[in-house]
């Protein structure tokens, strides 16, 4: 009722409103709570986050509506359908970019028309994220201690992931493969990186992302991967063995250093671990109502795992294993169909990134095998060059090798996986005569899984030495980790008098994840991700905190007049001074170069005739292969330095790195 008591009120509040108002505005003016680059890092920050939102709600909201969801449903399904609807998007981003080019209009029209026809299913696909609150509120306390640990290391990796990257192979390919398509406008072929004929699908996500947010975008979606993988393994793990074996699952990851920090770096390892349990729970699935759409899910899978890295391929073998195991109950015949199935479902997920190479070198499996596109033989032999084959016996003891001796960055295993996956995987099978069927069928199939992946990684270490590298085979660790909870599980129903075993396991399991937790918190801070964030430190600042001289290296590149072109010797990091920069990406060039044009001279003129005008010579990088005598001979390097003595004196980066003019052709 409108009385003059309330017309007096309303009088009131508005001028009380306006009053206070007026003093913060005031207040604010003179005290200002953060800086216009503060503010600008945040917004940036924020749109960024806006847009890997999107694109991975579009690819929720796709395998929502082809697998039929439900806003009930299980977390897992919510998982594999994020999965399929991700495998989608990265095809429809290379026909599209390859046709009609990278055009932000183009694909935000689409990704809006997208949104519109999928709304239904992005709001049931969003709902179904509710479970994870009954998830928290059903967790011991074992469990939300383990919770706050894991949420501590996806918060550091957020942040780094959200500033510039620094990994290696993310500068060479991951993310320059990517940033290379959007200067060119579409999808091409890229005769200057010898990776682009590796399997592209997380690296169409990446351009995707790119596109409307940065190289930060397409870190952050690596992060989200990781945590939809993360999300699979704990929901799957939780539905099958319960609670406690899930959160000890993603201890068992998160555990090792170098799982825990790629979350970050943009690499394709998240996303294989993200196809790798997909293709567990399809197989589950399958082996619950024997449906062919289950088994054909799961060849997806396995076909998106392969389409992500060749490595990958082990799922395929993996589910291969699995049904093979159903061969008594199924018979020769409907076990070779199965079989058949699967396989074919996988082939026809790879197909498109063979046919991509095909039609540009004539070389579905560019660059390996035989001569094609930019690989001479030449070439050939220097990129399948062989490192010493792993003694057998130490295969052997492959888990414990990888657990113990892997480093992340040392020679060998090159990547510290923790030690909770082989501490408790070993486990899994005590009080097997106790369990129910569906925790035997998750436990045998997450055992198949891993005891064939384990046998790949063995075998494929004798073919090449570089093989034997943990991170190429992280697609069957969901696996590992699930047996790893299934271990934790049963460990703590052991009862002794006096002894309570899963207090001991809890223990060990929380002071490891801790571990991980400070090692994480630490390196954050060394590398001062959220200063980048909050705009209290510039990116190159930042770049050059980590990296060194590749930073000024790079931004001196940068700087150069439009029309330069700089050949990089010994230094493959491309992202950051492209397009004017063209990588030795597996450091061949001068390996080749010389034995081509034979000598000093012959090699610059073929150089300037490219249209080169600048080389940047990665001095460590060359010091290096000198004590190497394996490719390069004394005249290779005596030729070297007689074609730097006819260059002016370069500009000098440390003792890191020169660049050269090139002069007049």
């Amino acid at each position: 009722m409108n009385t003059p008591q309330n017309k007096k009120n309303l009088i009131h509040g508005i001028f009380g409103l306006a009053w206070l108002l007026f003093v913060f505005v005031g207040y604010y003016y003179t005290h200002k709570p953060f800086s216009a680059d503060e503010l600008i890092g945040v917004l940036v920050a924020a749109w960024r986050v806006a847009v890997v939102f999107v694109i991975v709600s579009l690819a929720g909201g796709i395998g929502f509506r082809i697998l039929n969801g439900s806003a009930d449903q299980p977390l897992s399904q919510t998982i594999i359908q994020s999965a399929l609807g991700l495998g989608l998007l990265s095809l429809s981003t290379l026909l599209i970019g390859a046709s009609l080019g990278l055009h932000a209009w183009l694909f935000a029209s689409l990704l809006t028309l997208a949104g519109f026809l999928l709304r239904k299913s992005l709001l049931g696909w969003w709902q179904s994220w509710d479970s994870l609150k009954q998830a928290w509120r059903q967790s011991d306390r074992f469990g939300k201690i383990t919770a706050v640990a894991v949420i501590s290391i996806l918060a550091c990796a957020f942040f780094v992931s959200l500033a510039p990257p620094l990994q290696f192979d993310a500068l060479t390919y991951h993310l320059a493969i990517p940033r290379a398509y959007l200067l060119e406008g579409r999808v091409a072929y890229l005769p200057e990186n010898a990776f682009w004929g590796m399997p592209e699908q997380t690296e169409m996500l990446h351009t995707l992302a790119m596109l409307f947010g940065g190289n930060e975008a397409a870190t952050l979606l690596g992060w989200v991967m990781g945590f939809l993988a993360l999300t699979g393994i704990f929901s799957y793990t939780c539905e099958r063995l319960g609670e406690r074996a899930a959160w000890a699952a993603l201890a068992c990851l998160l555990a090792g250093e170098t799982l825990s920090a790629s979350l970050a770096w943009g690499y394709v390892e998240w996303p294989s671990m993200l196809f790798g349990i997909s293709m567990l729970i399809a197989l589950d699935q399958w082996l619950s109502d024997k449906d062919r759409k289950s088994i054909a899910l799961a060849g997806i899978f396995a076909g998106m795992g392969l389409a992500t890295k060749y490595t990958t391929g082990i799922l395929l073998i993996a589910g291969a294993v699995v049904i093979l195991h159903e061969f008594k109950s199924l018979g020769a015949r409907t076990t070779g169909k199965i079989i058949l199935f699967f396989g074919v479902s996988a082939f026809l997920v790879i197909l498109p990134w063979l046919a991509k190479n095909f039609l540009a070198t004539g070389n579905p499996l560019y660059p390996s095998f035989f001569p094609s596109g930019a690989m001479d033989q030449l070439r050939l032999d220097f990129l399948q060059k062989n490192a010493a084959p792993r003694p057998w016996l130490e295969m052997l003891l492959l888990p414990w090798q990888a657990t113990v001796w892997g480093v992340e960055g040392k020679v060998g295993y090159s990547a510290s996986i923790g030690p909770l996956l082989l501490g408790l995987s070993l486990m899994a099978g005590l009080g097997w005569r106790d369990r129910a069927r569906s925790e035997k069928i998750a436990i045998r199939n997450a055992a198949l899984v891993t005891v064939t992946g384990m046998v790949a990684w063995a075998v494929a270490s004798q073919v090449a030495g570089l093989l034997n590298q943990s991170r190429l085979y992280f697609a069957f660790f969901p696996a590992w980790a699930v047996l790893g909870g299934a271990g934790f599980a049963a460990f703590g129903r052991l009862k002794i008098t006096g002894i309570r075993f899963g207090r001991i396991a809890a223990a060990l399991v929380l002071l490891v994840i801790f571990f991980a937790v400070f090692e994480t918190g630490v390196e954050a801070q060394r590398q001062g991700a959220p200063d980048v964030l909050f705009g209290l430190r510039t990116a190159d600042d930042y770049v050059a905190n980590s990296l060194g001289w590749y930073a000024p290296a790079m931004q001196a590149i940068r700087e150069l007049p439009s029309e330069a072109r700089v050949l990089m010797l010994w230094e493959t990091r491309s992202l950051d001074c492209l397009p004017k920069c063209d990588p030795d990406e597996v450091i061949d060039r001068w390996f080749h170069d010389i034995r081509i044009y034979q000598n000093a001279d012959g090699v610059l003129a073929d150089w300037r005739a490219q249209g080169y005008t600048h080389l940047l010579l990665r001095v460590d990088g060359a010091n290096f292969a000198r004590e190497d005598e394996t490719w390069f001979t004394s005249k290779d390097w005596a030729q070297l330095d007689a074609l730097l003595a006819i260059l002016p004196l370069p500009t000098e980066f440390g003792k890191s790195y020169s660049l050269y003019s090139l002069g007049a052709p």
